[in-house]
């Protein structure tokens, strides 16, 4: 098996499409009467994001080396070379507290009845999927899901960050479940 050293992320290069074989047409065709407020407020709070973003994007090969080599400086520049990973459309939402704002999570909605669910936002990984899918179950079946997930998942709604003991009971357990020790 090779090994393999992974950095990043670098942004990549904008662009209007919502999916990677969008139409350049997706993101003006997603403006409307009743959101040009909401895109004008998060555009002003988040410029020196987008600044970021695109200088991310017209960065070359011996740019993004330098950032690299300040984390591991016997990179070899021949060694490394730049790989897309995917493509990301960020939600605009309504706070009551700030008003329009750029959201970078991940987030489960649900139709008025309950039926049909939705995952917004960013992409889940490993690290959210269980607890987007847990949201889902709890949204649309309630408590009685909410005891079923109990039973199956121990550290379910347990608070790991109040004791480093329990944190260290639940990963023995998940540890072993695995077979990794």
């Amino acid at each position: 098996m090779e090994k393999k050293l992974l950095f990043g992320p670098f942004a990549g290069l904008l662009t209007f499409k919502f999916l990677k074989q969008g139409s350049n047409l997706d993101l003006p065709k997603s403006v409307k009467i009743n959101n040009i407020r909401s895109l004008i407020i998060v555009f002003l709070k988040n410029l020196p994001l987008l600044i970021y973003l695109i200088k991310q994007s017209f960065m070359n090969h011996a740019a993004r080396m330098k950032q690299l080599k300040f984390f591991y400086e016997d990179a070899i520049d021949s060694d490394w070379k730049l790989l897309n990973a995917g493509k990301r459309v960020q939600i605009i939402k309504y706070c009551p507290f700030e008003g329009s704002k750029l959201e970078f999570g991940t987030e489960v909605i649900f139709s008025k009845n309950k039926t049909v669910a939705a995952l917004i936002g960013a992409s889940p990984g490993a690290s959210v999927s269980a607890n987007a899918m847990s949201n889902v179950l709890i949204g649309m079946f309630g408590k009685e899901a909410q005891k079923k997930l109990k039973k199956i998942i121990s550290s379910f709604e347990s608070d790991l960050n109040s004791s480093a003991k329990k944190v260290a009971t639940f990963r023995s357990r998940i540890y072993k479940q695995l077979g990794l020790w």
